[in-house]
């Protein structure tokens, strides 16, 4: 038989490997995993329609349609958004005052 210690040991490392490897749906909060499954499915149902050799704006395009048409709530669609188009937010700077604008 094992050591208790040994046996610890094996189930820390047994649920540290599972955590790692459970999935897509990874996040702290059930949110995230919702938004990391939604980011998830838009991809899967985009590569049947993303021609081959299409930029990132059109791939973009499609994949916010396919957003725009799923039933998840508002703030897991704004994640998947995030995490489909990555942090491509541009903040612009007017020169006038340097506010942001």
């Amino acid at each position: 038989m094992l050591s208790q210690k040994l046996q610890d040991d094996l189930m820390s490392a047994y649920q540290q490997v599972h955590e790692a490897k459970r999935g897509h749906a990874a996040g702290d909060s059930d949110t995230e995993k919702q938004a990391s499954q939604l980011a998830s499915d838009v991809r899967y149902k985009a590569k049947k329609k993303v021609p081959a050799g299409a930029s990132k704006e059109e791939r973009a395009k499609i994949f916010l349609a396919i957003l725009a048409s799923s039933p998840a709530p508002n703030v897991v669609k704004a994640m998947a958004k995030q995490k489909l188009l990555g942090e491509e937010v541009v903040r612009e700077m007017r020169f006038d005052d340097g506010k942001e604008g």
